[in-house]
């Protein structure tokens, strides 16, 4: 049996002179448009993104690519293996992966000059994944010195 496990952390800033190129999610582009202190309107880049329809309803946003000014990713990974002799019907073995998110974030410095910070671990998806395998493996040997597999 074996057990191996990684902390990761993933940080890039425009501070280290790395460039963080990410899209800004439609409910932060709602909040430049409506909820900050930048004026709403057609001078607010984030106000044009925003569609409406006759009725005045949402009907399409547009998602564009930002240089931002941070994108962090943290969590860990676990992998277990254990490999088991089944004598003349070969091995089985079985292999466990396993990740967990701590931090999935990014930070931008929204219209008003105000540091906008949005945290995404587990949001649309799991903060946890997990996937196992269990593979059996026979060999035959036949007079002929030819391994079958």
């Amino acid at each position: 049996m074996s057990i191996c496990g990684d902390l990761y952390e993933e940080h890039t800033s425009q501070l280290v002179f790395v460039i963080a190129i990410d899209e800004i999610s439609n409910e932060n582009i709602m909040r430049e448009c409506y909820d900050s202190e930048a004026a709403w309107g057609s001078d607010n880049e984030y106000c044009n993104d925003i569609t409406r329809n006759d009725e005045g309803n949402i009907v399409k946003t547009l998602q564009r690519e930002y240089n931002l000014d941070e994108l962090t990713a943290r969590g860990y990974d676990v992998v277990a293996t254990y490999k088991y002799d089944i004598g003349s019907y070969g091995n089985l073995s079985f292999k466990l992966d396993y990740n967990h998110i701590i931090e999935n974030s990014q930070t931008y410095e929204g219209l008003d000059g105000n540091s906008v910070t949005s945290q995404y671990a587990g949001y649309g998806r799991s903060k946890d994944k997990a996937a196992m395998s269990i593979v059996w493996k026979w060999m035959i040997y036949l007079s002929a010195g030819v391994q079958i597999t």
